[in-house]
């Protein structure tokens, strides 16, 4: 999962030091910490920019957190309906919350917006 993020995040530096802190010791990746950090800050400075949510919910799923994920995702499709990739990976996270049917249609959604993604 990490490749993932990593493509998703790569131009990400650390703008939360204090969130960086209390993850130190958990274990994470300091890649993913940091993500999370930039990422969150971001999101404080902006809630209604999607693609910081998007990209959140991406660490939030690298991190096997998938209530946070699914509700930046979902966020970020409210924010930005045609946002294909947010939709296909909500569909990819949705079943982690027994919410299948919610995954299929996510997953239906992000493919008539963008047929592509799963080439």
């Amino acid at each position: 999962m990490w490749t993932l993020c990593a493509a998703l995040l790569p131009e990400l530096e650390l703008l939360d030091l204090a969130a960086a802190q209390v993850l130190a010791t958990s274990g994470v990746p300091r890649e993913l910490r940091d993500a999370l950090a930039s990422l969150t800050a971001a999101v404080e400075a902006n809630p209604a920019d999607a693609e910081a949510r998007f990209r959140r919910g991406a660490v939030w799923q690298a991190l096997g957190r998938p209530a946070e994920a699914v509700a930046d995702l979902r966020e970020a499709v409210r924010l930005v309906p045609g946002h294909a990739r947010a939709w296909l990976l909500l569909s990819e996270v949705l079943p982690a919350l027994d919410e299948h049917e919610a995954g299929r249609d996510a997953r239906t959604r992000a493919v008539r917006l963008d047929p592509t993604l799963l080439r």
